[in-house]
């Protein structure tokens, strides 16, 4: 499968930028509900790399037809150097690995 790339900003929650990332483009690079990974963050984007004892851990819920939604959310100050920018998202698939870094413009 090819890497699935998408533009995207992030959001706002309680004056505090915010990244949401949620379903196919996280569960078809390997990031499953339940599943473990470690975050970089680094002055030019972010990198999430699924590894079995990671640090954190892909929330999500069931829908009703039992389909599991994987979810990534995260807020605070220290993605603050990049609100206000276009980001493009690259999710190796299925190398486990998704990454957001700044455009340059």
């Amino acid at each position: 499968m090819a890497n699935v790339v998408k533009t995207l900003r992030l959001g706002m929650n309680r004056g505090n930028p915010r990244l949401w990332l949620e379903g196919a483009t996280l569960s078809n690079a390997g990031f499953v509900r339940g599943a473990r990974y470690d975050c970089t963050i680094g002055a030019n984007g972010i990198t999430f790399e699924l590894n079995a004892e990671g640090k954190r851990r892909v929330s999500g819920k069931a829908k009703a037809n039992g389909e599991q939604w994987p979810i990534i959310d995260m807020n605070g100050a220290n993605l603050g150097h990049l609100a206000g920018a276009d980001l493009t998202l690259t999710a190796n698939v299925p190398a486990g690995r998704i990454t957001i870094v700044k455009v340059e413009a």
